[in-house]
């Protein structure tokens, strides 16, 4: 497998933060891909990112993982579904969650358990020139596809999708292999959850 081959892609559903600490605080949806290249480590230190960061562009930019927060590896071990080791891909995102954007997640009338945040999560602080001047970005709570519902005809994408290597992985090209919504819940536990073939319309952006 060549140093910088692209060897797995993630979708994920960020927003981007701003206004933070003022009485309008705004989420705005990011769709971004993380596109994992190999490297002798593998790790996220050659890992890309594509979105529409900057506001009011129609040109997705590509930044480095890191540069929003985002870190990853790929490890070689057993897991739930073998015994014998195999390629594990571990993402890990920032979390945005914050009293003025999802105050259930706090205190509320409404939870009899009680949750483990007790002050706002406001993700990555985004630095780099794509973003407005004090911004964040991170991972939402939304167990449902961000922004406006779909044209008509046209399909909600799922929340998390990933293409992995086909076959051993050797050089192969990645496959469609993960297409799933999440929720995490006001206590904080994270749900995962896919469709039975054929009940639902939803795609993934690759």
């Amino acid at each position: 497998m060549q140093q910088g081959q692209i060897v797995g892609q993630f979708s994920l559903p960020l927003v981007v933060l701003t206004n933070y600490g003022t009485s309008t605080p705004i989420e705005t949806s990011v769709p971004t891909t993380l596109q994992f290249r190999a490297t002798s480590a593998g790790d996220c230190s050659t890992s890309t990112v594509i979105g529409n960061f900057k506001a009011g562009s129609t040109t997705p930019q590509t930044l480095m993982a890191a540069q929003i927060g985002i870190n990853c590896a790929v490890v070689f071990a057993p897991s739930p579904l073998s015994t014998k080791s195999h390629a594990v891909f571990e993402v890990a995102v920032p979390l945005i969650i914050t009293k003025a954007t999802d105050p259930l997640y706090f205190a509320n009338n409404y939870s009899v358990i009680g949750g483990p945040w007790n002050s706002d999560v406001t993700g990555f602080p985004a630095t780099n020139s794509a973003f407005p001047s004090g911004a964040f970005i991170g991972l939402p709570p939304s167990a449902a596809p961000l922004g406006p519902p779909p044209a008509m005809g046209m399909a909600a994408a799922y929340a998390l999708c990933a293409n992995l290597p086909g076959g051993n992985g050797n050089g192969q090209a990645p496959v469609p292999a993960v297409a799933a919504f999440y929720a995490i819940a006001s206590d904080g536990e994270t749900l995962l959850s896919a469709p039975l073939p054929g009940s639902s319309t939803s795609g993934c952006p690759f």
